[in-house]
């Protein structure tokens, strides 16, 4: 349609270790439907701004950071449209807004896409919401977990297994309290400064709670060493967290190492197992049949992430959790419970089965493009303005580079997105079409570094 081809898509990847893949496959069923979409780093796409023809900008929040670049968009005359990549960590609504809904930031999105029913009646309930579409459609990286795409990352996880051997992973997210910028770690009596330094009674409550299973999850560390003298113990962090109170846990033995290197899913696929505590890898390692034990040495009903715990096999002490791994324990998966695996997953995930929630987002998309694209003109006098901020912008954060311990400091940018090369870009489109057997025209070529145009 005409409207097609005089538009085209962002799609910002903020942590290229969870999400770069899903997107790149959604760029690539956008692609498949004429919509050219740029891919790769949110901040340098950020930076780049200026540059980008007007599109549709697919968001990954609604929190108070966002306004900023939503405000330039708007003046840009993009239209922007979105998700929260956090939406399934919250089980409470009063937990999602007060975390994840900032009002103003909120009510800029012109379209929602849900997780599930659960995250779907959470935006609906938000503060501020005016009644703009939301579709409950899943997410692109839910589909990365389906059968289909399973074989997608089986080089990495044979270099895995060859690297470490039958090893233990631990996966943590304690990113509140152990953040790799000391401004942003939160502690309970404190503020949090990445919410415009907003406290809670249930926040205050929430950080104790983690606290105590993130100082337990330390003191199990050189424990699990020593029950497995010929095991290798993989410490992967949350992306925002410090990798140095890890190394501190390890003590030095040679046989614990931490690193937050590529994506989660072939260390799920490759791990003899995996130890969590209210992580989104408890969900993963669920749908990959990884063998997941969630270690819940202090327990809430209030602040767990009850469908992750409740996906993995559960253990309350060392011990406990010791035996479970010499004996190669895991969650059973009977038909019986596999039923009742489903009754916990179906509030939370739409599009586990049937079409893929990347080829029902595209649908919405290229709708949304073909019906309104001509309403995403701004005034001349709002795009000089928001061209002005956009480079006071980026030129900000291009001097904060160069801050230690700055949120913009390059060392904390490239923790959250080490970098892909175009090889690699087209290299994962060509995984998509042997597995698929679709995007046979489709194809990335680069714009800027680590940003690349799919079409």
């Amino acid at each position: 349609m005409s409207g097609r081809a005089r538009c085209s898509v962002i799609l910002p990847s903020e942590t290229q270790s969870r999400e770069f893949d899903a997107k790149l496959l959604l760029a690539c069923a956008l692609a498949e439907r004429g919509l050219p979409t740029y891919v790769g780093s949110r901040i340098a796409i950020h930076a780049h701004i200026n540059h980008f023809p007007r599109s549709v900008y697919l968001a990954k929040d609604f929190r108070k950071p966002s306004h900023r670049i939503f405000r330039i968009l708007a003046g840009l005359g993009h239209r922007i449209l979105g998700w929260d990549e956090e939406g399934i960590l919250f089980f409470s609504a009063k937990a999602f807004h007060e975390r994840r809904i900032h009002v103003p930031t909120f009510q800029m999105v012109e379209e929602l896409f849900a997780w599930g029913p659960q995250n779907a009646q959470f935006l609906r309930s938000a503060p501020g919401y005016g009644g703009v579409p939301i579709h409950d459609f899943g997410n692109p990286r839910i589909d990365m977990l389906r059968p289909e795409l399973r074989e997608f990352y089986d080089a990495e996880v044979e270099a895995l297994k060859q690297r470490f051997g039958n090893f233990i992973l631990v996966n943590t997210n304690f990113g509140k309290l152990n953040h790799a910028i000391p401004k942003y770690v939160v502690h309970p009596d404190g503020k949090d400064q990445s919410v415009g330094g907003i406290v809670t009674p249930y926040m205050r409550n929430a950080w104790a709670h983690r606290l105590k299973i993130f100082e337990a999850f330390q003191a199990m560390l050189p424990k699990l060493a020593a029950a497995f003298p010929d095991k290798m113990i993989v410490v992967r962090p949350h992306p925002a967290e410090s990798h140095d109170a890890w190394w501190r846990a390890a003590g030095g033995n040679e046989r614990i190492i931490v690193s937050h290197e590529g994506a989660v899913y072939p260390w799920l696929l490759a791990c003899g197992a995996m130890i969590h505590n209210g992580c989104t890898t408890g969900i993963e390692g669920y749908f990959l049949g990884a063998s997941v034990i969630s270690y819940r040495p202090v327990k809430s009903d209030e602040f767990d992430l009850g469908i992750s715990n409740n996906l993995s096999l559960q253990v309350e002490t060392e011990a406990e959790l010791c035996e479970a791994i010499a004996r190669h324990s895991k969650l059973e998966r009977t038909a019986a419970t596999e039923t009742e695996m489903q009754k916990i997953i179906a509030p939370y995930f739409s599009s586990i089965k049937g079409p893929l929630a990347t080829d029902r987002i595209a649908d919405a998309v290229s709708e949304f493009v073909s019906a309104q694209v001509d309403a995403g003109t701004a005034t001349f006098q709002r795009r000089v303005l928001a061209r002005a901020d956009a480079a006071l912008r980026a030129l900000t954060k291009a001097v904060a580079q160069y801050i230690p311990n700055h949120k913009n400091s390059h060392a904390y940018n490239i923790q959250r997105f080490p970098g892909v090369s175009l090889e690699q870009t087209n290299d994962r489109i060509k995984r998509f079409q042997q597995l698929l057997g679709r995007f046979s025209n489709v194809s990335a070529q680069q714009v800027a570094k680590n940003v690349y145009l799919v079409k």
